[in-house]
């Protein structure tokens, strides 16, 4: 009998509550279908935003999927800070297509998981990874501005520059800006990116003796923004003792959404209907996604991820979801 895979990555989760004196958790991401062992993240230590970008293969069983987050604990039991479960099955119909979608969290206070799946015939994670072979295209990302970071140095201030990057390659850097808590840049810049590539803005302090302290990150996906307009919001800083906003804008080109053709199915980001993004980690970032007719006239996808995530308690019809799918 052949083997057949559910192949998980656990990316991060967003607005988790703060457990901890220092009003922030230190949460981990525990995963189980249901009747079969559990695995589970690392511990991010301080911070109710954490990023752990990590993948898991499991033996698939068509049965529900757990996810629960807590907050590690030394002396004491460990606090639940969040779950969701919702059935595997849907990934059936869509073979070694990677869904990835924000899942709203119920129990205890909310917050969002921002998972990636598909259901495959080998444990090759890589497949997790797969991108759009879309061609790349100029996409402008400017850094306005940051604020409220956090004091690196003695003198209570902070000499910060931001860090953008492409999939951990392309690098562009801000001038520094010294002595300031909330430096203004306005610099502007020409990427090359995919509509999958993940853009990695990054606020650090400049030191001249020692390693640059990272004073918070953002990330994102073109595929996460309207085409042919310009986002401008404000993104909340995680990390390690993360605290402030920066300010972007990124403008992706109207010719993006029709660049990648209509089959086959490779793989699909689907957004909950609160939007691409949780409430309250982005200000006056679209919504709308990537919300063409040709996407529009993927109903079988849709319509298997409305069902399959009905255990999310949403109410999340087959009309209200929002699918980015792309080709080989």
């Amino acid at each position: 009998m052949v083997s057949a895979f559910l192949l998980v990555k656990v990316i991060q989760a967003r607005n988790l509550p703060s457990t901890d004196s220092n009003n922030s958790s230190d949460p981990y991401c525990k995963l189980k279908i249901v009747g079969k062992d559990s695995q589970r993240t690392q511990t991010i230590e301080r911070t109710v935003d954490p990023y752990w970008n990590e993948s898991f293969a499991m033996k698939y069983k068509a049965r529900d999927i757990v996810f629960a987050i807590f907050d590690a604990d030394r002396f004491s039991a460990d606090d639940p800070l969040g779950r969701v479960q919702f059935t595997t099955k849907f990934l059936e119909d869509m073979k070694e297509v990677p869904v990835s979608f924000w899942a709203p969290l119920t129990s205890p206070d909310g917050g969002f998981l921002h998972l990636s799946m598909c259901y495959s015939d080998s444990n090759d994670l890589s497949v997790l990874n797969r991108k759009s072979s879309v061609s790349p295209f100029k996409m402008e990302v400017e850094v306005v501005e940051a604020s409220d970071l956090r004091a690196s140095d003695l003198n209570g201030q902070s000499d910060p520059y931001a860090l953008v990057t492409v999939d951990g390659g392309q690098k562009k850097k801000t001038k520094i800006r010294m002595h300031n808590l909330s430096p203004t840049w306005n610099e502007k810049y020409k990427l090359d990116v995919t509509p999958e590539s993940i853009v990695r803005v990054e606020i650090r302090d400049f030191d001249r003796v020692s390693d640059d302290d990272v004073l918070g990150f953002t990330s994102f996906t073109p595929s996460e923004l309207s085409p042919n307009c310009t986002a401008n919001f404000w993104a909340k800083l995680q990390g390690h003792d993360a605290r402030g906003f920066v300010h972007i804008k990124a403008t992706v080109p109207e010719s993006v959404q029709s660049c990648a053709p209509s089959t086959p199915v490779a793989s699909a980001t689907v957004f909950c209907p609160c939007g691409s993004i949780p409430a309250g980690t982005y200000s006056t970032l679209p919504t709308d996604g990537f919300h063409t007719d040709r996407e529009m006239k993927m109903a079988a996808v849709k319509g298997a991820v409305a069902g399959g995530l009905a255990g999310f308690g949403v109410g999340m019809a087959a009309e209200h979801v929002r699918a980015k799918v792309m080709g080989h």
